[in-house]
C-alpha cells in the first residue's frame, strides 16, 4: 500500500508545578519533540509538536498534537496541518527546518530556531526564562516588549468595553 498514515490526536493539559503566568504576558514555545521531553525531530516530518507557556514566573505545557510518523521527503502537503496548529507561537524549536517552512512560520509570526543537537524542552526553556529575567538577549527583550504592548492594548480595550455607555 502506498502512501502515509497520519494520526492526529490532540491533548490539551493543565497547568503544572512549574509556574504560571501571573503577569498576563507569556510566550507561546513550540517544540518538534517525539517524546515532549527533547527535542529531536525535524519540523516538517515531526511526529509530535508540544506547546509550552513561558513568562518570568514559570513555564508549563498547555497541549500537544501527535501527527504520526511522515517521511522526509520534501512534500510539503504535511506541512499544512503543523503550520496550522503553530499558528499562534512566538518560538519553534526544532532539529532542523526547511525554508520554506521557515518563511510560513514567519508569515504567522512565529521566530523558527533550528538546534544542532538534541537538547532537553525543560532545559531550553529554563535559559530562555533565564535570558527573559536577565534581559541578556536583545531579541528576546523586543519580543517581551512587543508582547507587553500588546497585552497593555487589550486590557484597555476590554476596560473600556465592560463600561457602561
Amino acid at each position: 500500500m502506498q502512501g502515509t498514515i497520519t494520526i492526529e490526536e490532540n491533548l490539551t493539559l493543565g497547568q503544572s508545578q512549574k509556574g504560571s503566568e501571573q503577569s498576563g504576558v507569556g510566550f507561546c514555545i513550540v517544540f518538534a519533540s517525539a517524546n515532549g521531553i527533547c527535542v529531536d525531530q525535524h519540523f516538517g516530518s515531526a511526529k509530535a509538536l508540544f506547546r509550552f507557556s513561558l513568562s518570568k514566573t514559570g513555564f508549563y505545557q498547555t497541549d500537544c498534537k501527535y501527527f504520526g510518523s511522515e517521511k522526509h521527503d520534501g512534500n510539503e502537503n504535511k506541512l499544512i496541518a503543523k503550520l496550522k496548529w503553530a499558528e499562534g507561537a512566538d518560538l519553534l524549536y526544532c532539529r532542523a527546518i526547511g525554508p520554506s517552512a521557515v518563511k510560513q512560520l514567519m508569515a504567522l509570526g512565529a521566530r523558527p530556531i533550528s538546534l544542532s543537537e538534541n537538547q532537553p524542552v525543560e532545559k531550553l526553556l529554563a535559559q530562555l526564562q533565564r535570558q527573559l529575567i536577565n534581559k541578556s538577549e536583545t531579541w528576546l527583550n523586543t519580543l517581551f516588549i512587543k508582547k507587553q504592548r500588546e497585552h497593555q492594548g487589550k486590557l484597555r480595550f476590554d476596560t473600556y468595553d465592560n463600561e457602561c455607555w
